[in-house]
This record gives C-alpha cells, structure tokens and sequence, in this order.
C-alpha cells in the first residue's frame, strides 16, 4: 500500500503558551498556532510585514445546539514582521516552501528564533476571530443606502 503524503503544516509559536487567554476587540490572541497551509486565503503586507489570513481556522456549526441554523466561522490572521523592504521576498519564499518543496512544516518560532527565512524576524500576533455567517440568501442584506 502506498504511502499518504502528508499535508503541509504551518506552525507558529509567538511565546511559551501561558495559562490566560487575552480577548480584545480584534479577536482572540494566540500563543501557538498549527493549521494545515491549504487554509491559507491570503497574504497581504504593509511596511516591514506580511499578514496570513487563514480561513477555516476551527470553524464550527452552532445549529446542533439550538433551533438556529446559524454559522460561525472562526478564521485567523497572523502577522509576520520581517526586513523592511524585504516582504516580496518573503512572500515568494514562503510560496515556495509551501507549494514547491517536500517539507511537511513551515515553522514561525520566536522562542528558539527559528523561521524559514533569514529575512523574518519574528511573529508579532496570532488573532483569531469570529465571524457569524449568514443562514440563509435572504438574510443577506441588499441596497440601502449608504451613508
């Protein structure tokens, strides 16, 4: 029987997980994070680093709990500071490694230092957040105006 390969994984971990939990109005912050690199959405940058959207970040259906066939979807950003002037770079780095190279793990370490890339310098946040979804089309709403 052939072997499955396996998906890859991308791991970050700002600190020593800690015993507390910090909410704020951006959404819940991380310590450690390890979510497969097929739920990437996006990376954008601003000077001197690049945001990791992922999407699917433990989404989960609350209609089992209740009478509602609403949806939240939670989905995490990671933001990466790295060498200004450097963030196409590591971008086009980090697209290879992940989509071009037949390592399991992309690894974002500030507590050993360890990175993928010398150009990153190390994880500024992990915010995950929630977003209720909507139940159905007519839910969603359309026109209006716009102030």
């Amino acid at each position: 029987m052939p072997c499955k390969i396996m998906k890859k994984l991308f791991i970050f971990r700002k600190q020593l997980t800690a015993n507390s939990v910090v909410t704020d109005s951006q959404g819940l912050n991380l310590d450690f994070l390890a979510i497969p690199a097929d739920n990437l959405a996006n990376i954008s940058a601003r000077q001197g680093a690049i945001i990791l959207s992922f999407k699917d970040g433990n989404d989960f259906s609350d209609s089992g709990l209740s009478n509602s066939s609403s949806t939240t979807l939670r989905f995490c950003n990671v933001t990466i500071t790295v060498v200004e002037g450097k963030e196409y770079s590591v971008v086009q780095a980090l697209w290879n490694r992940a989509y071009k190279t037949a390592d399991a793990t992309i690894v974002f370490d500030n507590t050993s230092d360890t990175f993928f890339n010398d150009n990153v310098l190390r994880i500024e946040s992990i915010v995950r957040s929630e977003s209720p979804a909507f139940a159905s089309s007519s839910d969603i709403p359309v026109g209006g105006d716009i102030d």
